[in-house]
């Protein structure tokens, strides 16, 4: 019988895998193959945070849209109905001012209608309802800068409805000046996102103004957000926004003010409003 010697081994030799001395470090390969798959996946987590941010955002902006939809309607039916215009609206023993000062001094608990103007501006800056996150976001240096309505508001209220003064009655205000007087309050737009336009985000929109389509902010993937009197909300490609001109996303194209489908969606009425 042959004698088998075997080597004895510890129980340590066993369990452990078998490596070479001096090869334990990192190659230069393996160092840079780590580096890639590090910053593919810092990539990778950056453009999903991206998304993230910008759906927020939106989701805010719609919700801001609402709220603001229903402070406007509020005002109207604690002013009989009245409208706020864009500009010039004198309600509730105020002098004349545009839409944003009546939103901030409504929802403020410390000012009353006859604030001064630098006290409501002041306190406009923490009205969420009155701005879009990303439109604040992508100009808060410019709007940091403005101590006036126009920068702390990106929103722009529909020019063609609203209730003014006999002495500031302009004829192209020739829409609904009282909720009573909307035929559609789903077809009437009260909100839009125009784009930044000579050092600011414009108070008002009409069915020609901006004068060329696309003329709108469209900071949530490339569209815009536009809100209706009955508080539902569309989001849009600017180009789509339903100025005279524009396509719909049906493919119909707006006609001018004149057509009963379009002064709807500006005038709140086919016809226009004629002053008594």
């Amino acid at each position: 019988m042959k004698n088998h010697n075997f080597q004895r081994t510890s129980r340590s030799d066993w369990l452990m895998p078998p490596f070479r001395k001096g090869n334990q470090a990192f190659t230069l390969v393996e160092l840079l193959v780590s580096i890639v798959i590090v910053v593919a996946l810092a990539a990778i987590v950056a453009v999903v945070a991206g998304k993230v941010r910008q759906s927020a955002q939106s989701a805010n902006c719609v919700s801001n849209l609402r709220q603001a939809t229903l402070t406007h309607v509020s005002m109207a039916q604690d002013n009989n109905g009245g409208l706020v215009h864009t500009w010039k609206t004198k309600a509730f023993g105020s002098w004349a001012r545009n839409w944003s000062q009546y939103h901030t001094i409504y929802t403020s608990g410390n000012l009353d209608w006859r604030s001064d103007g630098s006290d409501v501006h002041a306190q406009m800056r923490s009205v969420e309802t009155l701005q879009c996150p990303a439109a604040a976001k992508e100009r808060s240096s410019e709007m940091n800068g403005n101590d006036s309505h126009d920068g702390w508001r990106t929103y722009a209220l529909n020019f063609k409805i609203g209730r003014v003064g006999a002495d500031d009655q302009q004829a192209w205000m020739d829409g609904a000046q009282t909720l009573t007087q909307v035929e559609n309050p789903s077809r009437l737009i009260l909100f839009v996102e125009r784009a930044w336009d000579g050092g600011k985000y414009p108070a008002g929109c009409g069915a020609s103004t901006p004068a060329k389509p696309g003329g709108f902010f469209a900071g949530h993937g490339g569209r815009t957000n536009v809100g209706y009197l009955d508080g539902h909300v569309e989001t849009l490609r600017p180009e789509n926004v339903p100025i005279v001109g524009a396509t719909t996303t049906g493919g119909r194209v707006i006609g001018p003010i004149g057509e009963e489908a379009t002064s709807l969606m500006w005038r709140g009425r086919k016809k226009p409003f004629t002053r008594e």
